[in-house]
């Protein structure tokens, strides 16, 4: 019977758990997200955002962009892309995700999303 030799054995291991890592690294490379906080009316906005994007954010509004969707985010309302404006609380923290496959707002008891 053959037997590899104890450094043979941990060669392959290695090169398992590094051929592993790789793969890894490959498939969650493609899809870069960027973690965003800003203030904007009244609100503050944490927003994970996959792929680029664009913020603009003042006292009276919000507005985070991707090529994924846009979100507009007032006082007491917000829209997502051309969708009728949706109420939410005022003055209380705001969570935003934007990926591709879905758009999710949460303000309080408020859950807005849509897929793409």
């Amino acid at each position: 019977m053959n037997k590899l030799p104890c450094s043979s054995i941990h060669l392959k291991r290695a090169l398992a758990a590094t051929l592993a890592a790789l793969l890894l690294a490959f498939t969650t490379a493609c899809h870069k997200t960027t973690l965003v906080i800003t203030t904007a009316a009244g609100h503050q906005i944490t927003a994970v955002i996959e792929g680029d994007h664009s913020i603009e954010s003042n006292s009276g509004q919000g507005m985070i962009a991707s090529r994924f969707g846009k979100i507009i985010i007032e006082r007491a309302r917000v829209q997502i892309d051309q969708t009728p404006w949706a109420k939410i609380p005022e003055d209380v923290p705001v969570e935003v995700r934007i990926a591709s496959r879905k758009i999710t707002l949460t303000a309080g008891n408020v859950t807005v999303s849509r897929a793409n």
